[in-house]
């Protein structure tokens, strides 16, 4: 045991310091943001010891030795969602913290090797796969396709950190210690879940919640509260898309958005392009919808284990060709 190392950080204060320091590089942070960041730092002796770590991702790229391996990728994947959200602005600074924060020397390493970027004990789908998982307390983990979560549990919570796609959970009882919180940590809140069954859905630079029993309270991380993101709980029959500046839309949870966990995509008057894009998520590369036919609408009940055979069906329902141009790019106009 090397006495000099320093102890592991909690991975929530981890995210927060990656949050802050994220915040702070950004041109167009709040002017207020300092002041705060600094109430922060001064709160806890973790709060300076998580922020030095960031620090050392930040101003000693190449030079991680210090850091456990399970914070680098941790924060590292923080770094990089925040990065995403303000692309324009921090398109340099988050690609070197990646590097940096993985231990990687190229974009072709990441590129290459995307195991590597996942904290081990991440439970994640392919492409076009999903999956279901029981942990230790008796909940139901399913993620969909192209996901990733990460399972913390101690004697303090119970914490699944969504770095990537959507996951359905439904929460089990906490046998051994009831005091414990379930939490779903995101990278712009945690969603805190009180007797639950919900989904929750990283697309693009918002997060959208559907709870189907119980209720769910988004508790934002420092930075989104900067921005505009309030606490709030969400009720059941609910769904919600909110962003760092606050939540977008809420409408009803359709209880047919859970049919992915069968491998089945419900249409219901859904506009093609809107179909589309879900249907994407399911397949490798890239389909575009035509602006002629993106307006059309259709009903029905697709398979998501075949999305060549949805796109033929498709072409035979509607006035519409689906052109193949390559094997992961497909176009879809007017026939």
């Amino acid at each position: 045991m090397d006495l000099n190392r320093p102890a592991p950080l909690n991975a929530k204060v981890l995210s927060e310091a990656a949050h802050w320091f994220a915040l702070l590089g950004d041109d167009c942070a709040p002017s207020q943001a300092r002041v705060q960041w600094q109430t922060w730092l001064d709160a806890d002796i973790a709060h300076r010891q998580a922020w030095a770590r960031v620090e050392q991702i930040g101003a000693r790229i190449g030079h991680l030795q210090g850091l456990h391996e399970p914070e680098r990728e941790h924060v590292g994947r923080i770094l990089d969602r925040v990065g995403q959200q303000r692309l324009h602005k921090r398109r340099s600074l988050t690609a070197l913290t990646i590097m940096a924060a993985l231990g990687l020397g190229s974009w072709s390493a990441l590129h290459y090797s995307p195991w590597a970027i996942y904290p081990r004990g991440s439970h994640r789908t392919a492409t076009g796969e999903r999956a279901g998982f029981t942990l230790a307390d008796g909940s139901a983990l399913w993620l969909n396709s192209a996901s990733t979560a990460q399972v913390n549990y101690n004697a303090h919570e119970r914490s699944i950190a969504l770095l990537e796609g959507e996951l359905w959970l439904q929460s089990g009882k906490d046998a051994t210690i009831p005091a414990r919180d379930l939490l779903v940590e995101t990278p712009l809140a945690r969603l805190r879940a009180l007797g639950t069954q919900f989904s929750v859905w990283l697309d693009a630079d918002a997060v959208d919640v559907s709870v189907y029993e119980g209720a769910v309270r988004i508790e934002p991380l420092p930075f989104a509260t900067q921005t505009g993101l309030k606490a709030h709980t969400i009720a059941v029959g609910e769904r919600v898309r909110f962003s760092a500046a606050g939540i977008q839309a809420q409408q009803a949870a359709t209880p047919e958005r859970q049919l992915w966990r069968s491998g089945v995509l419900l249409a219901q008057d859904i506009q093609l392009d809107a179909f589309l894009r879900e249907l994407a998520r399911h397949r490798r590369g890239r389909i575009d919808c035509a602006p002629e036919v993106a307006n059309l609408h259709l009903i029905g009940v697709y398979r998501l284990d075949d999305t060549d055979a949805v796109l033929d069906s498709l072409a035979e329902a509607l006035p519409i060709k689906v052109m193949r141009v390559t094997p992961w790019w497909i176009r879809v106009g007017a026939r």
